[in-house]
């Protein structure tokens, strides 16, 4: 059997393997039009997996007939889902897209879309807020670790002391809590999600971002940066509201 045709074979018996799903779907009015609109995701997946590939949103108009379908940015991962609400406060319902990375990562991929015209237009995407927003962190001397947030040149400091002898058996601390090697913790790309939030009394939602702070490994959660934004009508972006850091917590042994 010739290479180039075996390849192409097992290409093509590849494809007829995949099918194409309803990952998820909600109904709801997002052209404004007064009724509601069909809105779904859909992708390809082989059969017993949980990985989707060519991940699109489709919007059915129910006013119209017509549809709309957009290929996600990043058009594969796990767990696809959508969620409907008013981001932009235009008292039309948006369309939030989450799907996660997988693997030790744990990445998250959340993308917000508002209807124009029938037209799906991004107002927010995890890929641009993750290429935006950075932070530094360092290790401090008497276990404290030094969070700086880049964008609005504020620190946070960490008080890391119930790390003491983990990092003391390590030779990062002696046991005075001098530093004895110089190392950088990292704020990571948004693993913990992107969540909706009512701050009042009409119906429009925040977006609550949450992110680890990682130590010396990937399973080194030092603690987590939350930042709450909200949509400037006059600018058509998000816009900070605050941002918060806090440790991990543990239950006092009794």
């Amino acid at each position: 059997m010739h290479a180039y045709w075996l390849m192409g074979y097992l290409g093509e018996q590849r494809r007829t393997e995949r099918q194409q799903y309803i990952l998820d779907g909600k109904h709801g009015d997002v052209d404004g039009g007064g009724v509601k609109d069909a809105v779904y995701l859909t992708g390809t997946m082989e059969e017993g997996s949980a990985f989707a590939e060519d991940i699109s949103l489709v919007v059915e108009f129910s006013e119209s007939g017509n549809r709309s379908d957009v290929s996600l940015p990043v058009d594969v991962g796990y767990n696809a889902s959508l969620f409907l609400g008013d981001f932009n406060k235009d008292g039309t319902l948006d369309i939030k897209v989450n799907t996660e990375t997988g693997g030790s990562g744990g990445y998250q991929n959340t993308y917000i879309y508002t209807i124009k015209d029938e037209v799906p237009q991004l107002i927010f995407s995890s890929d641009d807020y993750n290429d935006q927003i950075n932070y530094r962190a360092k290790y401090l001397d008497q276990f404290k670790l030094r969070v700086s947030d880049l964008q609005t040149d504020r620190d946070f400091i960490l008080d890391l002391f119930h790390k003491r002898p983990e990092y003391m058996e390590m030779d990062i601390y002696d046991e005075e809590g001098n530093l004895l090697q110089s190392k950088e913790a990292y704020v990571s790309y948004i693993d913990r999600g992107v969540f909706p939030v009512l701050r009042g009394p009409e119906a429009v939602y925040d977006l609550l971002i949450s992110r680890r702070i990682v130590g010396l490994t990937n399973a080194d959660t030092l603690g987590y940066v939350n930042t709450l934004l909200t949509w400037n009508p006059s600018l058509k972006n998000f816009d900070l509201i605050l941002t918060e850091v806090s440790i991990t917590g543990y239950l006092a042994d009794e």
